[in-house]
């Protein structure tokens, strides 16, 4: 391996130790890693806001679906506040 070889990323490689078994650049894979973990702390904060609001979640009930009712009280509500 050469000092100069680097992942599709910019990331260089140095030796075997860069890499997983996969092959997958390791700095890549911390970066994927740190990226996850942010949106689901983003989910859990959101969650939190929503039950501090009184939602209750219902498990049998697609999140899609509480959005999307959600969303269209939102605009129901912000409309008769127009009148």
């Amino acid at each position: 391996m050469t000092v100069s070889e680097q992942c599709p990323h910019g990331h260089i490689i140095r030796s075997s130790n860069d890499r997983l078994s996969t092959g997958y650049c390791r700095e890549c894979q911390r970066q994927q890693n740190r990226r996850y973990r942010q949106k689901q702390r983003a989910a859990m904060d959101l969650v939190k806001a929503l039950e501090a609001e009184g939602l209750i979640w219902d498990d049998q009930v697609p999140i899609s679906q509480i959005v999307a009712s959600l969303v269209s009280s939102r605009i129901a509500e912000s409309s008769s506040n127009r009148l």
